[in-house]
């Protein structure tokens, strides 16, 4: 046989060989997919802490930013009627809990769906 011919032969073996595994470890990715779970959660629950943390000092900064003359409709302590940045957050941070416990329960339902999909292994 022409060694030539022998190389080409090798590379198509070798292409079809690398098809073949390529396939199965991009269909095979329980056990990644169950990490990017594990990681998702704590990446979620570090953001809740941070935001939770700083959005009241944000909210007070810019309730602070600009001097409301008195007097004016817009200065919060002469009209109890205008929005707070701090209450405004106080208001809402609760829906953002529920939407990141909502969040997280949607990530350990899909967890436990694909440990249930590999027969419990």
């Amino acid at each position: 046989m022409d060694p030539l011919k022998q190389v080409l032969v090798f590379a198509i073996a070798m292409k079809a060989w690398a098809e073949e595994k390529y396939t199965k470890i991009a269909l095979n990715d329980e056990g990644v997919s169950m990490i990017g779970a594990a990681i998702g959660i704590a990446v979620s629950l570090i953001a809740l802490v941070a935001v939770f943390s700083l959005a009241p000092v944000i909210g007070f900064n810019i309730d602070s930013a600009v001097d409301v003359p008195s007097g004016s409709a817009w200065n919060a302590t002469e009209n109890t009627a205008v929005i707070t940045g701090v209450s405004l957050w106080t208001q809402n941070a609760g829906l953002l809990a529920l939407a990141v416990m909502v969040s997280i329960l949607s990530l350990v339902i899909f967890s436990i769906m694909a440990i249930r999909d590999r027969g419990g292994q």
